[in-house]
């Protein structure tokens, strides 16, 4: 609905700005007529008349090219939306994480798994692309502490989705050891489909 009103509305446009570049343009052809040269005549007087004459004509062209110049500019700024490419619409949710000791030694455990999911949904209608994100293991809450990383690339389909889910095996021997640490999970995405938006 949107989309017809706008083009009605540039229609509507473009035959006013090609209605005044006619009558701009009648306007000078007319003007030019009315003052057009009087019968060649010898006379010093009249020669000098004919060049003042012409000399008017000249910048009334001049004049009438300048207007028609800007015109068309401005006509070009119309019909030539600024468009701009943005990202798709997507979401990731169903964000899960899992960790499992597999083995302690005086309360301490030596040897973690710590397993990270989470859905990826492409939720723009009638675009296709791919996608890329990365999936970082934190020590604690703190981004700066990442330890290990992985990417994934792969292309959804609109409206389809995608369930990412990796896993990794800690083993340490003390107390203040990586096993025996809060481990969190960071997703981010490194690639999503563009669209252009006008």
């Amino acid at each position: 609905m949107g989309k017809e009103t706008t083009k009605k509305d540039l229609n509507v446009i473009i035959i006013v700005i090609l209605t005044l570049i006619l009558l701009t343009s009648s306007f000078f052809i007319l003007k030019n007529k009315n003052s057009g040269t009087a019968p060649f005549n010898f006379d010093k007087e009249d020669s000098t008349s004919e060049k003042n004459s012409s000399s008017d004509i000249n910048n009334a062209d001049t004049n009438e090219n300048s207007i028609i110049e800007n015109l068309i500019e401005t006509i070009k700024e119309v019909v030539t939306p600024s468009c701009s490419e943005k990202q798709i619409t997507y979401s990731m949710i169903n964000f899960n994480k899992t960790i499992v000791c597999n083995q302690n030694q005086s309360n301490v455990c030596i040897d973690k798994t710590i397993s990270c999911s989470i859905k990826i949904k492409n939720g723009e209608f009638g675009i296709d692309g791919f996608f890329e994100v990365k999936l970082t293991f934190i020590e604690g809450i703190n981004k700066e502490n990442a330890f290990n990383s992985t990417t994934s690339r792969f292309f959804l389909k609109s409206g389809q989705s995608k369930i990412l889910a990796d896993s990794i095996n800690i083993q340490s021997t003390e107390q203040d050891g990586l096993a025996n640490k809060e481990i969190n999970c960071f997703y981010n995405t490194i690639e999503v489909p563009k669209k252009e938006v006008c």
